[in-house]
């Protein structure tokens, strides 16, 4: 596919600032990823795009994307409520990085109030739903 200067500058532009976006929701969410492709800055992500084919950008995307899906889904053994609240309060950190934009009680950074909501449900599987559900819909901003 060929593309025109000012389609490609376009797309670096937006490569550029979903690659900061990423790499900020993988450093609140503790996903630990390194390297080039997670650095928050713009500056270096438009310049590499620049350099490559639009192909080869587009598909260090969707790299980025699944590391940072496979991360969210992550596992939690032992899934007490402290870990429910620090989930929710990351959760809540990468949706804000991300520009998701949902709100609610669900959707906050207050580590106490995600605690005892936890600790006072009846339905001991709230939490682990409620973080599933929350993790559903960051998988779903990523691929917007």
């Amino acid at each position: 596919m060929i593309f025109s200067q000012a389609t490609f500058a376009y797309n670096c532009q937006n490569y550029a600032l979903n690659a900061v976006k990423q790499g900020n929701a993988a450093q609140a969410l503790f996903c630990g990823y390194t390297g080039s492709g997670w650095i928050a800055t713009w500056q270096a992500h438009f310049d590499w795009c620049n350099s490559v084919p639009i192909d080869r950008a587009l598909g260090e995307d969707n790299i980025r994307k699944y590391d940072l899906k496979t991360c969210i889904m992550k596992a939690y053994p032992n899934f007490k409520c402290s870990t429910y609240a620090n989930h929710a309060v990351w959760q809540n950190n990468a949706n804000h990085y991300l520009g998701c934009g949902f709100t609610g009680g669900g959707w906050q950074s207050n580590y106490a109030a995600h605690r005892n909501w936890c600790s006072s449900v009846a339905d001991r599987s709230a939490p682990y739903y409620q973080d599933s559900d929350r993790k559903r819909l960051l998988i779903e901003c990523i691929y917007r």
